[in-house]
């Protein structure tokens, strides 16, 4: 994963496969980060997800202030997951697109694009439930993600 983003314009990225850790964008004058395990929990919440249950998604409301996160790949795949409450759980709305810009340069789109259509077919019509970690993370605001500079960790 290379980046990840949210509504709130939290972000996070890394600049290689390479790098371990993740880099909190858009931090507020007078704010730090409240160290890379947190960051590193936020930006990763997706990986090995498993979700525990499956509903029709014509079935949930997904308003346009639903919570919203947009992972990116280093091979220039685009997930876009849409947030809505029911039921006492979040639910995800999941889609993909293949990002030109995200691509490494002399990259192919085809295979990038063929896998976000894959992806769409299997995921266009349903909604899933969130693990409630999983939910904590992809919604943490930055006041969460942050504390005021100089304040003990």
């Amino acid at each position: 994963m290379r980046s990840s983003a949210a509504r709130d314009g939290r972000g996070t990225a890394r600049a290689s496969k390479d790098e371990h850790d993740f880099v909190l964008d858009n931090i507020p004058q007078g704010r730090t980060t409240r160290g890379a395990p947190i960051v590193n929990g936020a930006a990763t919440a997706v990986v090995d997800l498993a979700f525990e249950d499956v509903a029709p998604a014509a079935s949930l409301n997904f308003p346009e202030t639903s919570p919203r996160a947009v992972i990116e790949t280093f091979d220039g795949l685009k997930v876009s997951i849409v947030m809505t409450g029911g039921g006492g759980a979040l639910w995800a709305k999941v889609s993909a697109e293949a990002d030109p810009s995200a691509m490494p340069a002399g990259a192919g789109m085809k295979a990038v694009e063929a896998r976000a259509e894959t992806l769409n077919k299997r995921l266009a019509d349903w909604a899933y439930k969130l693990p409630q970690a999983a939910s904590g993370q992809l919604t943490q605001s930055m006041d969460l993600l942050t504390h005021e500079a100089g304040l003990e960790k």
